[in-house]
């Protein structure tokens, strides 16, 4: 049974009821939820885990949006999580020493692929699309909201931060540098990536989604060419357990995508192999940071800089990292925008999703035009730009990577009492750690776009 416009219909555990466009399909869903003695009772999360394991599917999986494979499941997640982070990989690496550094990429990135297989699973087992509805479906009403609060407050921090980028990268291209008013550059980033949000779907920008990746790892490679060793800093003063947790925060920081990971799966025809994209991006990218990090602190060792791009030595070669860096931005910001512009256009015209015509792409831009303009205006009014970033990455992008799919998978009731809460402890004071360790240790640095845009 599929719903208006192509949406995937909701198990009742949803409390949603599929919509239908007549009399026709109203009577069949009737006839399907009720029996003689009245509507059906509720289905468990864990019965419909074993109804997914018995079958290999669930009922509404197929709608005609639903065209990615699990190649293009793997290009989406790449691009969403194969960023600056990257950048910083080496540098954490140096906190903790290169064994214990190789070690901690290893366990995050084991611990990031986990807690996404986690998601997959609780998404398979109530048909639920966003991180609202599987909530929802496995905790309740207002866990459902609190989880949506946290998901949009990340995904509008990280479109924040973009604009951030878009603006300063904008500058750095137009020569002479630094001619350009912030203001007008980044209206004129805003300009660009407007007209690309308006794709519709994350299936179609799979193409694009191989661009962000290129480009990063273009980048990447021009700063490795320069790669030298800096100056050691100062005798640091923090405690081993800081080190540890500092270099945490960023190597998790390099793993997060977690936010986008539904919408992914919600878009694939056949979500039963999500698992293998997520195993696919997240053994490649542990592979690949493993390789940087550790490769640049044996050849810099104590003189690893703390961002690569800080090496890129000529001014062609970074004007071409900027240019690098702006089209990578370009499309990011197209993906976290897509899903946010989306969850919009569902509660003010949910009769225009996935439906061709005049009508429906106006309300898609017209949403699309806010979430640009709200994201531009704010990268320029808000003084305090790091605090901003930091408070969003450590209170709602930390607890969505590694706690919400602990406490999800607990709902689900799949595995023992034990091992449940235990997950759910572990999960919340690592998370606890880490936020901690990131608002205590920041150092009140304004300078915009941390660093990542060079000057």
């Amino acid at each position: 049974e599929y719903g208006h416009a192509g949406q995937m219909s909701r198990p009742v555990v949803l409390g949603r009821p599929s919509r239908v466009d007549d009399k026709e399909d109203s009577e069949l869903a009737v006839a399907q939820d009720c029996d003689e003695d009245g509507p059906a009772p509720a289905v468990s999360g864990s019965d419909l885990v074993e109804l997914v394991q018995a079958t290999g599917e669930v009922e509404g999986h197929h709608g005609p949006h639903r065209s990615a494979s699990w190649l293009q499941a793997v290009l989406l997640l790449c691009a969403e999580v194969l960023g600056v982070g990257i950048m910083e990989v080496p540098g954490n690496i140096r906190l903790v020493g290169i064994g214990p550094g190789v070690l901690l990429v290893s366990l995050l990135g084991a611990l990031s692929a986990t807690t996404g297989l986690l998601l997959g699973r609780a998404g398979t087992a109530t048909g639920g699309v966003t991180m609202r509805e599987v909530a929802t479906g496995l905790l309740g009403v207002w866990p459902g909201r609190v989880v949506m609060v946290m998901q949009h407050f990340a995904l509008v921090g990280a479109l924040v931060a973009f604009a951030e980028l878009l603006g300063e990268s904008m500058q750095q291209l137009v020569l002479p540098v630094g001619c350009l008013p912030f203001g007008a550059a980044l209206l004129g980033g805003g300009a660009v990536v407007l007209p690309l949000c308006q794709i519709r779907s994350l299936a179609a920008m799979s193409t694009l989604a191989v661009a962000a990746s290129v480009t990063v790892l273009l980048a990447l490679s021009l700063a490795i060419a320069d790669l030298e060793a800096m100056e050691s800093s100062a005798e640091e003063q923090d405690s081993a357990m800081e080190k540890v947790a500092a270099a945490s925060g960023g190597i998790m920081y390099a793993f997060a995508g977690h936010s986008v990971m539904l919408e992914v799966m919600a878009e694939m025809v056949d979500p039963t192999q999500f698992a293998r994209s997520i195993g696919v991006t997240y053994g490649g990218l542990a592979a690949l940071y493993v390789a940087v990090g550790g490769g640049v602190v044996l050849v810099c060792g104590d003189g690893t800089p703390e961002l690569l791009l800080e090496v890129v030595d000529g001014k062609t070669a970074r004007w071409l990292c900027s240019f690098l860096l702006f089209l990578h931005v370009l499309v990011v910001f197209m993906v976290n925008a897509q899903v946010v512009i989306r969850t919009w256009v569902s509660w003010l015209a949910p009769h225009t999703l996935d439906v061709p015509g005049r009508g429906p792409r106006l309300v898609w831009l017209a949403v699309s035009s806010g979430v640009v303009a709200f994201s531009c205006a704010v990268s320029a009014a808000v003084p305090f730009f790091g605090l901003l970033t930091t408070l969003v990455g450590a209170l709602f992008s930390t607890p969505l990577c590694v706690v919400v799919p602990a406490v999800i998978w607990a709902g689900v009731r799949e595995g023992s009492w034990c091992l449940r809460v235990g997950a759910v402890v572990a999960t919340a004071g690592f998370a606890g750690t880490l936020i901690v360790v990131n608002l205590v240790g920041w150092d009140g640095d304004e300078e915009r776009a941390e660093c990542v845009i060079l000057d």
